[in-house]
């Protein structure tokens, strides 16, 4: 990822979360948007979470999809490129 990147996060589990505040602590990248399928559950904890179908107004260099399991990633991957 280049420096200066705008980037996307897609996800707002646990893992998402860390991903997350790294994304926002680091001054080389700025995060655009924080998505995920589940947003009005992380909203209810004020976290700044957008429904996904969000990515399509937004602009973004590069998508990080936040999930460690590996089924679960290809399934949110493909439904992005869907």
């Amino acid at each position: 990822m280049k420096t200066g990147s705008k980037v996307t996060l897609v996800g707002a589990g646990t893992f998402g979360q860390h991903l997350y505040r790294r994304l926002i602590a680091n001054p080389n990248f700025s995060c655009v948007l924080w998505a995920d399928f589940k947003y009005e559950q992380y909203q209810m904890f004020d976290l700044p979470v957008s429904p996904v179908d969000s990515l399509l107004n937004s602009n973004y260099d590069v998508v990080i999809i936040g999930y460690i399991d590996v089924s679960v990633a290809d399934s949110v991957r493909s439904s992005l490129i869907g």
